[in-house]
């Protein structure tokens, strides 16, 4: 130790390098930091996704399931398997041990799963996936006066792409919508007239629909493949289908028996926002991407995309929309307008940041105990207190505990699980809706407001007082 202090004496440069190593490599350190509102945790988890549709939860048990499972047991390296069984669908989840390597178990549990011989007809194939882990980092709706869902949902997709051009943000998710489809209303008196059955145009359609590859021809020098690329992804397409030919030679088509249509699935999913219909957008970060740099990112697209749109409409060009939007932000008198109009809307809507604190606080004293009787049996649903049942609990699992084999087997009980729903997303989106800023003192006109800008705020409340 003596000789390296004489040594930074008798060297005073050798001094002054050592210490600019350490600025330099401490800033760049800072600048790889990643933030993270909590610990992260490396992935341990593998998930099996099953899809059987029509299946029973007792099937979707029997014909899959305990297959998969009886192959993983005994795996090394897998500390707990869980499954769960739905009609239509079910889920195993395999957690692997601590310090093993998850990409190596991951391929043994597909080896694992490949092994069971046979698994039922119709069921879809399997997706065994690791299960990366993701944070939320900051959401948003997009709505409009009367604007069509199918519009919402074109303009969802296309801040979605925009989003993903970004650096830093690749989790993004698009809701509030069911799944597209087409819908063929056949007409009973055209398949009269025409002597056609339903089956001969569900057979036409399946047969014109196709994308399929044939192989490859091979010539001394050149190579040629074949591919049947005929299929549609929208109803007018499928309008001149030829189902079959008639007597004189004249060709029946779709559209003549049929009206063919886009629509949206009968399945109730819909998003509103100020009573208007909405489309949500999700944004999560991965252990590799920054949660406050994306969000910092998220904003500064909304801000500039609603300016840009507002200048749009008020038929200024595409090219100067966004320094336009920018400069009339700034603007006194519209800035005032649109403190005008949030408190028009808080008194239209009455949800202000006193209506959600104590909404915060009356779910904080709910008491889990009130919806269970003494024998911890589950109390009937109108007998719960009404703050249980508008909201904190999302719904009720009931799974049939059977017992013996064969035709000896019956039901010997049922297994109720609550699921509680997540109050603090909820209730974190209404406060911080521009109307009810709940968790902020100043209001930003930036449109939406992370979860670590609220918490920094917070923290720094606390502090003061």
């Amino acid at each position: 130790m003596r000789k390296i202090i004489s040594y930074f004496i008798k060297y005073h440069m050798a001094v002054n390098v050592v210490i600019l190593a350490f600025f330099v490599f401490g800033v760049v350190g800072i600048l790889s930091l990643k933030s993270s509102f909590f610990p992260l945790n490396e992935a341990r988890n593998i998930t099996i996704s099953i899809v059987y549709p029509g299946a029973s939860p007792q099937e979707i048990e029997e014909g899959i399931v305990l297959k998969i499972e009886d192959n993983l047991k005994g795996l090394e390296g897998v500390e707990r398997v869980t499954s769960t069984s739905r009609e239509n669908s079910g889920t195993i989840n395999v957690e692997i041990e601590k310090e093993r390597n998850v990409d190596f178990m991951l391929l043994e549990v597909k080896n694992a799963v490949d092994r069971v011989p046979t698994f039922p007809t119709g069921m879809e194939p399997l997706i065994v996936a690791k299960q990366q882990p993701v944070r939320p980092t900051i959401s948003f709706a997009v709505s409009g006066k009367d604007v069509p869902l199918a519009t919402l949902k074109q303009i969802g997709r296309q801040i979605e792409n925009d989003l993903r051009a970004i650096d830093g943000i690749s989790q993004i998710s698009v809701s509030g919508y069911p799944d597209e489809e087409i819908e063929i209303a056949v007409d009973e008196n055209s398949l009269l007239a025409y002597n056609l059955s339903f089956s001969d145009v569900a057979q036409a359609v399946s047969n014109a629909n196709i994308l399929v590859t044939g192989g490859n021809i091979k010539t001394v020098t050149e190579e040629y493949l074949i591919r049947a690329n005929n299929r549609s992804y929208y109803g007018d397409e499928l309008s001149n289908i030829v189902v079959r030919g008639d007597a004189a030679g004249r060709a029946i088509r779709l559209k003549d028996v049929a009206t063919i249509r886009d629509r949206f699935s009968e399945t109730p999913n819909a998003s509103y926002f100020n009573e208007q219909l909405a489309v949500n957008i999700t944004i999560t970060s991965t252990n590799t991407e920054d949660l406050m740099g994306s969000a910092e990112n998220v904003r500064q697209y909304i801000k500039d995309f609603n300016g840009t749109k507002a200048a749009i409409r008020a038929e200024y060009s595409e090219k100067s929309a966004a320094s336009i939007a920018a400069e009339l932000l700034r603007k006194p008198h519209i800035q005032e307008r649109i403190i005008e109009l949030k408190a028009e809307r808080i008194r239209k809507t009455k949800v202000d940041a006193a209506w959600l604190l104590t909404r915060l606080h009356d779910e904080a004293e709910a008491d889990i105990a009130d919806i269970y009787n003494e024998d911890m049996t589950l109390k009937p649903i109108h007998e719960w207190p009404k703050i249980w049942r508008q909201g904190l609990v999302q719904g009720v699992d009931v799974a049939e505990i059977w017992d013996g084999y064969g035709e000896e087997k019956q039901i010997i009980g049922q297994l109720k699980k609550v699921r509680l729903s997540n109050r603090m997303d909820r209730l974190n989106a209404i406060g911080k809706h521009i109307d009810v800023q709940a968790f902020q003192e100043n209001v930003n006109h930036t449109g939406i407001e992370g979860l670590g800008d609220r918490l920094a705020r917070a923290l720094k409340n606390t502090e003061g007082e």
